[in-house]
């Protein structure tokens, strides 16, 4: 709730400041030991200091209200006191009390301003040991709109949200996706690939011995041609890259041990090695 405050007329008028008052939120349904918190601020002019002399004590205002704490923020040209009280009051029936205002002193130069910051009501209820109503149901308030959220600090939270999520995930998946591109076709894969696009040697040989050595560390020993039915036995996965590989498996008994005048290219082998990959690949 707000309350503006504006005063005028007489000498005093220039040295009096302009005071909005912030009251609590809920100023009905107060009971015995609850707070209430109101926020004025002043609007101040340049070189004016506040005098935090001048600022609410804590101790008994009224017969029914304490003040609490008084603190001091915002900026040096719009003063924000926050005043926090706590009601003492239990009446037997439903009934207003109100907090006094004060009055707060700025010192600019060698003169004195002053800044006026009024009071405000609240509704008090009683502590009730039956069931019976204390009030009319038509004569119940709601509570007051509660003021906007900033769309800027949300967009933000929501992002840093988004932001942390992610990292989870990655912290999560790292070591799976680290252990995929260690496994031994993906490491052939790699190899093959940079024989393949080396210019001129024996690129081709070499990238059929990469892809041998791949076969050997999946199965934990050496493969030749007549092994790959074991291999399948053991690892089913690759079963249905079965032909191609025992293309390759001919092909390297043709390279190593037949009358081929030369190995095939290392490019000849990239994809097989990367289906290869996929296959080993965990699910």
């Amino acid at each position: 709730m707000l309350a503006g405050v504006l005063v005028c007329g007489g000498p005093s008028a220039a040295q009096t400041l302009p005071v909005t008052l912030q009251t609590p939120p809920r100023d009905f349904g107060v009971f015995v030991g609850d707070l209430l918190t109101s926020v004025a601020t002043i609007t101040v002019p340049p070189g004016a200091r506040l005098d935090e002399r001048s600022l609410p004590v804590e101790g008994p205002v009224s017969s029914v209200i304490d003040v609490r704490r008084a603190t001091v923020g915002g900026t040096p040209s719009r003063v924000e006191i926050r005043v926090t009280y706590q009601s003492f009051f239990s009446p037997e029936e439903v009934l207003g009390a109100d907090v006094p205002g004060y009055v707060v002193a700025f010192v600019q130069g060698g003169r004195r301003l002053r800044a006026s910051v009024p009071g405000f009501g609240f509704t008090a209820s009683p502590f009730r040991h039956d069931l019976q109503p204390v009030l009319d149901p038509a004569a119940l308030r709601a509570d007051h709109v509660p003021a906007p959220a900033r769309a800027r600090g949300a967009a933000w939270e929501a992002a840093a949200g988004m932001a942390a999520m992610l990292c989870g995930l990655l912290v999560l998946a790292w070591p799976r996706l680290f252990a995929a591109r260690q496994t031994p076709f993906a490491k052939a894969g790699r190899e093959i690939a940079r024989l393949a696009r080396a210019p001129g040697g024996d690129a081709g040989a070499e990238a059929m011995r990469v892809l041998h050595r791949a076969f050997d560390a999946t199965a934990g020993r050496r493969v030749l041609a007549d092994d790959l039915d074991a291999f399948f036995d053991q690892h089913p996965r690759f079963a249905p890259l079965r032909e191609r590989i025992g293309g390759f498996f001919a092909s390297s008994r043709a390279v190593f041990f037949g009358a081929a005048a030369e190995a095939p290219g290392a490019a000849a082998w990239t994809a097989l090695c990367r289906d290869l990959a996929g296959a080993e690949r965990p699910a």
